[in-house]
């Protein structure tokens, strides 16, 4: 390997010798000549290692150049082959943490501060990720810091979290807010990684690897020596994850082996058989299939041993037809299913720790809702509110703010109280079909399994999170600011706020919302 480029940046390989750097800067003047391109002396830079250092850097030194020691930063990350200390990845927490300090003065909203999570932060991490096997103790860090900037809306405050971190990275199916648990997300890239080695991805890094630490080797029976880097050593490390999800499917024949690749459903045949399967059915550890399927049949010898003969039975059963195109890698999609191309997505929700469905998910997201309002429901149906039943755990008790109950519960505040009861039913008016019912519970039931049209189905979730949030404001501004609204005023504000949610919708604009709005009047005929 004599350079690497990239944009306008060249990487140029020598022995180490004086007089090899100075028949490259030799090299140079001529392309210079011919090109009329010089490099720029004062922006080029020397690393040298190993013996006649000294030498070399007199030489650089003498030729204008600057020296300086590995490992460097290059587009912002740092150039190195071993694990990764503090001092390496501290660039990334330190900028993690200072764009979270930037937003900390900023006034956002629960909703506001997971967008920047999932945004910006994501796509700094990932950045990292693609390069990089980041260890444990970083990838803490980073998620202990979103967490504090999540709930408190600084980096730095880690006491006031209201959900775990592990059930706020759930989907949101699964009851969650959708983040990515950065773990996760480091082992789909080197699962990516794995993946652009068996599918042979046009790179250099790829055909690195196969030539010098794979050579004719499987990946799976590389045995982890110490040669290569560190990041080589973790890709070796998970191999036991990546290998349900390659599969080969099976053209000519040739290029896919017969016990160690993964090419049948039960996996690799080696593991079934062991290693004097080979021996017994006389089939050597590289034959490829190719050299045993031959006109449609398969070519086994006799044995008795019923492992082997177990397995043959499943070989010949599992069907296979020898075509002229290449055998190629599939990757997995989902369930048995197979595809030629990588999807990160597919590969995470896979590799994540799942928990059951919640049915309550639908009632919080979906595509009309507004995330500052859908938030607050999330914390809602949770039961994480900071309501005066769980704040009398602490030693603060609270009474109700609207009726003066002593014991302010979630399920009280949600419609229990007869003052949010009075205000749900001016607000919801006749969306449910029947009555408005002021327990909790019962409410929730009839979102999730009332049968209701499309439109309808919209209005009673937009209005049901639209109508807990203002509740939860109001609670907190008579606490917090002493002032008072009245139910005609709390109405008007929802009914204002559920418009302007309609209106940014454009429902104007889509056929599947047609006529929402006036669905919306319907429901409340006695309104000005």
């Amino acid at each position: 390997l004599s350079h690497l480029s990239f944009a306008d940046d060249i990487v140029v390989f020598t022995d180490g010798s004086p007089a090899s750097l100075v028949g490259t800067l030799q090299v140079f003047d001529e392309f210079a000549s011919m090109s009329g391109l010089r490099i720029n002396v004062a922006k080029s830079t020397v690393f040298a290692a190993g013996r006649g250092r000294r030498a070399l850097e007199e030489a650089a030194t003498n030729s204008g150049l600057s020296v300086s020691t590995l490992p460097i930063k290059y587009l912002g990350l740092p150039l190195t082959t071993k694990i990764m200390t503090r001092n390496d990845y501290e660039p990334l927490t330190t900028k993690i943490r200072n764009r979270l300090l930037s937003w900390t003065s900023k006034a956002l909203s629960y909703a506001g501060r997971l967008l920047l999570i999932k945004s910006v932060i994501a796509s700094i991490t990932n950045f990292w990720c693609a390069a990089f096997c980041l260890p444990q103790a970083c990838i803490d860090e980073i998620e202990s810091m979103c967490s504090a900037f999540l709930w408190s809306g600084s980096p730095n405050n880690t006491s006031r979290a209201k959900i775990a971190w592990e059930e706020v990275c759930c989907p949101r199916e699964e009851g969650g807010l959708g983040i990515r648990r950065v773990k996760d997300v480091s082992t789909v890239f080197m699962l990516k990684l794995i993946w652009c080695l068996f599918s042979n991805t046009a790179s250099l890094w790829v055909s690195w690897v196969r030539r010098y630490l794979l050579r004719d080797a499987v990946l799976w029976d590389v045995k982890d020596t110490g040669l290569g880097s560190w990041a080589w050593r973790k890709l070796l490390r998970i191999r036991d994850i990546a290998k349900p999800f390659v599969r080969w499917n099976i053209g000519d024949g040739n290029t896919v082996r017969f016990w160690t690749d993964l090419w049948h459903p039960s996996g690799r045949l080696i593991d079934i058989a062991g290693e004097s399967g080979t021996q017994k059915l006389g089939i050597g550890r590289d034959r490829r299939i190719s050299d045993l399927l031959v006109g449609g049949a398969w070519r086994f010898r006799r044995c008795r041993d019923q492992n082997l003969q177990s397995m043959i039975h499943d070989v010949i059963g599992f069907p296979i037809t020898l075509s002229s195109g290449r055998d190629t890698v599939l990757w997995k999609r989902r369930d048995d299913e197979f595809g030629n191309k990588f999807s990160a997505s597919e590969t995470w929700h896979q590799i994540r720790s799942s928990r059951s469905r919640v049915q309550w998910s639908k009632i919080v997201w979906f595509s009309q809702g507004v995330p500052r309002y859908a938030f607050i429901t999330w914390l809602a149906i949770r039961d994480r509110l900071s309501t005066g039943h769980r704040t009398s755990q602490w030693g603060q008790p609270q009474r109700c703010l609207y009726c003066g109950e002593p014991d302010e519960t979630r399920d009280h505040l949600f419609f229990a109280c007869p003052f949010t009861f009075t205000l749900w039913l001016k607000v919801v008016g006749n969306l449910f079909g029947i009555d408005p019912d002021p327990d909790w519970d019962t409410t929730l039931e009839r979102l999730q399994n009332g049968t209701y049209d499309r439109l309808t189905f919209i209005l009673l979730r937009l209005v049901f999170q639209v109508s807990v949030y203002f509740i939860w404001i109001e609670r907190n501004d008579r606490k917090h600011s002493n002032r008072a609204k009245s139910v005609e005023q709390l109405a008007k504000l929802i009914d204002k706020a559920v418009r302007n949610s309609l209106s940014s919708t454009h429902y104007f604009l889509k056929p599947k919302l047609k006529g929402i709005m006036c669905r919306w009047f319907e429901a409340h005929p006695h309104r000005e």
